[in-house]
């Protein structure tokens, strides 16, 4: 006899996991509730079978993809076909990978016997050691995914819409306040820094002339005005010297409040920096938070 609360139990812990295993490797935004629904979605499709007399044909591969496709939607607040589909898809690779580990140690280890009887209900016997060994494991992944989801939500509250401003002209991007950035200009001013594709949105002769010195192909030395060098170390790269740049103004749209910094020092550096992140601004310590 099937017990269908374990059964469920079970199903929901394995969605939950895959749910948060992909919103680690993809970076996907901390959102448990989310997760915690969707994994319960997954487990309530999975015990439909054994509790309704639908017929089998919904539960092909077709009703298995509407429901990744929920998963996904509500899981990760996906926008777009493309987003949800890509996304899908990189549920089901996981996926796949933890179902050939759990595949091993079910048909594989004496876990697999174990498990058979918790599902079908059998009385068994399980070691001390075994229980204990469990405990570890399961406490163990609990206290790494509290971390993380810690570690993420401490991040995203650090990130700010900013906007800069050049000659009449500007961008709006998203900012991360770092508390270890501390570089400064020799007069003391503090340093932010963006990548090369934001300058060019703002000076495109100063982005012509920083690009080429970045890529090591400048002929001249001689610096532009209204451009200095800094020294820095552990931005992109292990040291070297900083192309920074002064602009009109920079506005920081804090959660209850604004700040707009006259005359902003700001560094350019590579763009591999800012690749795949959700931020395009490195903002200085001292803009300090709310």
């Amino acid at each position: 006899m099937l017990y269908i609360d374990v059964y469920f139990i079970i199903n929901w812990v394995m969605n939950l996991l895959v749910l948060l295993l992909t919103g680690i490797l993809y970076r996907n935004k901390p959102l448990v509730k989310r997760y915690s629904i969707a994994a319960a979605i997954g487990a309530i499709w999975a015990v439909l079978p054994y509790v309704t007399r639908l017929p089998s044909w919904i539960f092909s591969w077709g009703g298995e993809l509407a429901i990744a496709v929920c998963m996904c939607k509500i899981a990760y607040r996906c926008q777009g076909v493309k987003r949800t589909i890509v996304t899908a898809l990189r549920l089901y690779a996981v996926t796949w990978c933890i179902g050939g580990a759990l595949n091993a140690i079910y048909y594989q280890t004496e876990a697999g016997a174990y498990i058979r009887y918790l599902i079908y209900g059998e009385s068994f016997e399980i070691s001390v050691l075994w229980l204990f060994f469990t405990a570890i494991l399961v406490a163990g992944g609990f206290l790494g995914a509290s971390w993380w989801y810690r570690h993420e939500s401490k991040k995203d509250s650090l990130l700010y819409p900013v906007e800069l401003c050049f000659q009449e002209k500007k961008v709006e991007l998203k900012g991360l306040l770092d508390t270890g950035n501390r570089l400064y200009t020799i007069t003391g001013k503090p340093v932010s820094v963006m990548g090369i594709s934001i300058l060019e949105q703002l000076s495109k002769e100063k982005a012509e002339w920083i690009k080429h010195y970045l890529e090591g192909t400048l002929e001249e030395i001689d610096v532009l005005e209204g451009i200095m060098l800094i020294p820095f170390q552990s931005v992109g790269n292990s040291h070297g010297m900083m192309p920074v740049i002064w602009i009109d103004t920079m506005t920081i749209k804090k959660n209850t409040s604004e700040e707009v910094v006259s005359k902003p020092a700001l560094g350019i550096s590579k763009p591999e920096i800012f690749l795949d992140k959700e931020y395009q601004l490195i903002l200085h310590q001292s803009y300090g938070q709310d």
